[in-house]
């Protein structure tokens, strides 16, 4: 299922803020004080009190009413999330041709929420609201036309709709297009080009296009290479914490590379992404402590970071699994094992549960209290 509420680069963010919320339609008497009132409401988070001014402005037709409502119950916003409700005022909006409650309705359609999932009706409506120049319904609707999701792949379409939005200053259309020049997605790979769209939105604050411009100047891709630069923007990244970020600066610190050792900084880096999902920061905790050259050495939390590497899919993670497993008594296994399955408890974001039972890691049914790192 694709994220529809979008924190880290995910696709079709349903939105939950726009400055459409002030192009409000003409309206007389009570509906207009309504409208005021919910909307204000609303922007401020005071949800309770725009329940009731919303509905009533929504129930008299007022599209932008019906697109707060539809995103109210869309994201669980100060009622509890109703998809289909959504989908019932997003509708109503769409019906009228409210941009947003069209992308919305499209990203309903497109994932299944609320309605049949239908491909060829999400595609016309992110089109619809594309057209009216909605910057994120343009980005999506490259997006699907990159994946031929329910219209077929053309990734010359696709950069049509994403140079619109670049255009418009939209920082994800920037990246996406700084992808496809670098990976040479539909157009020449050009590391130049690349660094040109990634660098738009870096300076807006993207943590994507911020670790990807350090990236490029990491290996001279595009530019001059360049450590010291590399480092400021893969930090700025890590910052807003950018897990790939994270990790990798956490690494040099750890080696030295490109800044001055401080292993105590590497460990919280490496720690976060960890917990967060990055293999590479699993694997680099699990060497450490199987090492004991910087930490103290203790081969249970080594094994449970190789664990864990194995479930993100890590270069070499089964080999160095098994090798600290192999070191282990039975019974010090048994025990690093349900260890492994505790930490996943208390830590989700480190590994999907389904990730736990692919991994082959057994359940005794005995249990300890986990140290953390």
């Amino acid at each position: 299922m694709h994220n529809l509420i979008e924190s880290t680069p995910g696709r079709y963010r349903l939105l939950m803020e726009s400055g459409c919320l002030l192009a409000l339609l003409a309206f007389s008497g009570s509906a207009l004080a309504d409208v005021d009132q919910g909307l204000a409401a609303y922007r401020s988070g005071h949800y309770a009190q725009a329940l009731p001014a919303l509905t009533q402005a929504a129930t008299k037709g007022n599209a932008q009413a019906q697109w707060a409502l539809g995103n109210m119950y869309a994201g669980g916003i100060g009622v509890s999330q109703d998809y289909t409700v959504a989908a019932q005022w997003w509708q109503a909006a769409a019906a009228q041709g409210q941009p947003d409650a069209e992308a919305g309705l499209a990203a309903l359609l497109l994932n299944g929420l609320g309605l049949p999932q239908d491909l060829e009706a999400a595609a016309g409506w992110y089109e619809k609201a594309a057209t009216q120049g909605n910057a994120r319904a343009q980005v999506d609707l490259a997006d699907i036309y990159i994946k031929g999701e329910g219209v077929p792949q053309d990734y010359l379409v696709a950069l049509e709709w994403l140079r619109k939005a670049a255009a418009q200053g939209a920082a994800l259309a920037q990246v996406r297009l700084g992808a496809m020049y670098a990976n040479g997605e539909g157009v020449s790979q050009d590391y130049a080009q690349a660094l040109q769209w990634y660098r738009k939105a870096a300076v807006q604050g993207n943590a994507q296009a911020e670790l990807n411009v350090g990236l490029l100047y990491r290996d001279g891709l595009g530019v001059e290479q360049d450590y010291g630069l590399s480092v400021q923007w893969i930090t700025r990244a890590a910052m807003q914490g950018q897990v790939q970020a994270m990790s990798l600066l956490g690494q040099w610190y750890y080696t030295g590379q490109g800044v001055n050792q401080n292993v105590g900084l590497a460990l919280q880096l490496l720690q976060k992404a960890a917990l967060q999902g990055d293999a590479d920061a699993q694997g680099k905790l699990a060497a450490m402590y199987l090492a004991g050259k910087d930490v103290k050495r203790d081969l249970q939390q080594a094994y449970i970071f190789a664990s864990l590497a194995v479930m993100n899919n890590g270069d070499d993670a089964i080999l160095r699994r098994d090798a600290i497993g192999a070191a282990l008594s039975p019974q010090q296994l048994g025990k690093a094992q349900v260890a492994t399955r505790n930490f996943v408890g208390q830590n989700p974001g480190a590994a999907s549960p389904a990730a736990l039972e692919a991994a082959d890691v057994t359940s005794p049914e005995a249990s300890e209290t986990i140290r953390q790192p």
